[in-house]
């Protein structure tokens, strides 16, 4: 009779010293605990290390947002002084700096970097101007990147 290929016999019914054994049942088990373990731990450590990572990324991207705010605020603001030189009073809205006589390109006034349009009011002097962003929670106040970006204005004889 042949020899099976696991837990060899021989004819005989002895083991054969030179085959190997299968493992034993809780030798196995033990491995596989290790195994199981060792799979959490890794698991756990991507998963910190992802969130760190996305944590990161999402401050840059915040922080970038405000940048891109800023900015954009600063070309309303220049685009409101060159209004105010040309027609010597300050917008009564944002869209009037748009379009044939606006000193805007485009067909529309920038949003802020979340999408939403900023907020213009002029002052009731005539010459002072408030422009502001809600930030990253688009609601007033906040704090961090969901904090308010405001510019104030002032136009004077030689635009500010």
């Amino acid at each position: 009779m042949p020899r099976r290929l696991l837990g060899m016999t021989h004819d005989d019914g002895a083991p054969d010293a030179g085959t190997p054994q299968a493992p034993s049942g809780s030798g196995a088990k033990t491995a596989l605990v290790v195994v199981g373990i060792l799979a959490v731990v890794v698991c756990g450590a991507g998963a910190l290390v992802g969130i760190t990572l996305g944590r990161r990324v999402n401050a840059a991207e915040q922080r970038a947002h405000v940048l891109q705010t800023q900015a954009q605020l600063q070309n309303l603001e220049f685009a409101i002084t060159a209004y105010g030189l040309q027609h010597k009073a300050l917008p009564a809205t944002l869209d009037l700096l748009v379009g044939p006589d606006g000193p805007l390109a485009g067909d529309s006034v920038p949003a802020d970097a979340w999408g939403r349009p900023f907020e213009y009011v002029p002052g009731d002097d005539g010459k002072s101007y408030t422009l502001r962003s809600l930030g990253a929670d688009g609601a007033p106040g906040g704090a961090d990147e969901a904090a308010d970006i405001t510019r104030d204005g002032l136009q004077g004889e030689s635009g500010r």
